[in-house]
């Protein structure tokens, strides 16, 4: 059976499989059976539960579904179902496959960090020089966002909730009233375990959790506090509350930069500079990205009980872990990978 353009079938899932896979190695077709067919949590039978036909899932869905394989499997297994999922579906687009007009799978990807973290081996750490191309392809909001991100391990949505009394720059120009986990930290920012998406905090409804549940001071360096400064100096808001990351169009001046917003502009930038691929490709750059590069980088260069502390992994460190200490600093202001001129 071959491919055609425009196919329209009544199974979907058995189509692709028969057009796409038959020429796979055995090993493969039988995993993607499983993934489609026979899994505990295969998507044709999952689909079928809820009353949905292939055709017929929406974004809510697909993040319904990446909701229950985290809270069945493992993330080895999560991100091989959601990697294959999401390759399905961006093939039906690709064979123009009648009624599939979008792949939900992908838009909850890019926008959601759904799946637990899972730092396959085989997933790159490119060379400097290739994190500095991507992220110099980005308006200065987003190119700070991604130094944010690079210097601290922090994950998108703690970032995109950062607001301005969350960083404690030591300059004249940085006077605006402070949190007091971070008031008597100069050149630090603070992470904290609030919001959770969806909530109300410090007067705005959140569109992103943190997702952390620590209380984690971060020194800035040289590099990160310029940068913090320069784009303090162009942000849209005369406000001295409020978002840290200020969308940078006149019309939407003042709101909070999403972490949607975020991953499609970052996908955008991959993409010119060559390094954005299919589905869960271990070689995408993303927003998750950053934390993983720097983690890999950071964990040959200081102890791993520091690097899971400025990270927010509590359960995977000692005693003392809350504790901020000079120790802690010193070793992250003096190994922290250095991006600018």
């Amino acid at each position: 059976m071959s491919a055609r353009n425009n196919p329209d079938p009544d199974d979907p899932f058995k189509w692709i499989l028969n057009n796409y896979f038959d020429t796979n190695s055995e090993r493969t077709r039988d995993a993607v059976e499983d993934v489609l067919f026979d899994g505990e949590l295969a998507l044709q039978p999952w689909l079928k539960q809820k009353g949905v036909s292939p055709y017929e899932v929406s974004p809510d869905l697909a993040k319904e579904y990446f909701e229950a394989l985290r809270k069945n499997y493992e993330p080895s297994v999560q991100h091989e179902y959601a990697g294959r999922v999401e390759f399905i579906y961006q093939k039906f687009l690709s064979y123009g496959v009648v009624g599939i007009d979008s792949n939900p799978f992908e838009t909850i990807s890019d926008n959601h960090d759904i799946l637990d973290e899972n730092y396959d081996e085989n997933t790159p750490v490119y060379d400097k020089e290739v994190v500095k191309d991507v992220i110099s392809r980005l308006h200065p909001c987003y190119f700070t966002m991604s130094l944010t991100m690079l210097k601290t391990t922090r994950r998108i949505g703690g970032t995109v909730n950062l607001d301005l009394c969350d960083c404690n720059l030591d300059h004249p120009a940085a006077d605006w009233d402070l949190d007091p986990h971070v008031r008597d930290y100069p050149d630090t920012l603070y992470y904290g375990p609030m919001p959770e998406e969806g909530e109300e905090f410090r007067g705005e409804v959140r569109d992103s959790s943190a997702k952390t549940v620590t209380h984690t001071l971060i020194p800035i360096d040289d590099e990160l506090k310029q940068t913090l400064l320069w784009w303090v100096m162009m942000r849209r808001s005369d406000d001295q509350k409020g978002p840290l990351f200020t969308k940078p169009t006149p019309r939407e001046a003042g709101l909070r930069v999403t972490d949607g917003e975020y991953r499609w502009r970052l996908k955008q930038a991959a993409q010119e500079a060559g390094y954005r691929f299919e589905g869960h490709d271990p070689g995408n750059i993303k927003p998750h990205y950053w934390r993983h590069w720097t983690t890999s980088t950071m964990r040959d260069r200081v102890k791993r009980s520091i690097v899971d502390y400025f990270r927010g992994d509590k359960g995977n460190t000692g005693d003392g872990y809350d504790h901020y200490t000079e120790e802690k600093k010193q070793a992250w202001l003096n190994n922290i990978p250095k991006f600018l001129d």
